[in-house]
């Protein structure tokens, strides 16, 4: 049985969470060469590019409604820039699936730590189903590959954290194990 967060454990994990998923929506609008003030016109809520600027830097708290209301005008996912945004933070959650850019795996992995080499071949063979070159791996996927490298799962988590998708990528296929 886990612990009760102190107020300020909640208060610091809350920032986090807004900053990451701030930060991932900046990307994003961003990689799509969209201004905070075009967006700001856009959006049917006319929130202020004032505000968009706090909720990219984490100052506020986006609520449900925001998020879906701006991914939706910048033409992103709002799973995708959730979970994305977790991801990149070093944010874990449980459940969280992670996106992985399999060409970026394959790729540097050749390179990379010795107990995570064989990641490659495992990017390889998955680009053949993943054509878009990414992969949303869930939990039981992650805890399978581990069980196979021979590592705990936290730290292929960590490990394919580093393989995030770039903005405007969507996942399509998942890997349950």
């Amino acid at each position: 049985m886990s612990r009760a967060w102190t107020d300020d454990e909640a208060e610091d994990f809350e920032h986090a969470i807004n900053a990451a998923i701030g930060a991932e929506l900046r990307r994003e609008r961003d990689a799509r060469g969209i201004t905070r003030g075009v967006l700001s016109e856009r959006l049917p809520s006319r929130i202020g590019d004032r505000a968009l600027l706090s909720i990219e830097n984490g100052k506020v708290i986006i609520k449900l409604l925001r998020l879906v209301e701006v991914a939706n005008e910048i033409g992103a996912d709002p799973a995708d820039l959730l979970r994305r945004g977790l991801q990149r933070a070093h944010i874990t959650m449980a459940n969280m699936t992670l996106d992985v850019d399999l060409h970026d795996l394959a790729d540097r992995s050749k390179d990379g730590p010795m107990q995570f080499r064989s990641l490659r071949q495992w990017a390889l063979n998955a680009l053949n189903e993943n054509r878009d070159g990414v992969m949303a791996v869930e939990t039981a996927g992650v805890r399978n590959l581990a069980l196979y490298l021979g590592c705990p799962q936290r730290a292929l988590a960590d490990y394919l954290r580093g393989f995030t998708p770039s903005p405007g990528t969507k996942s399509r296929n998942s890997s349950r194990g």
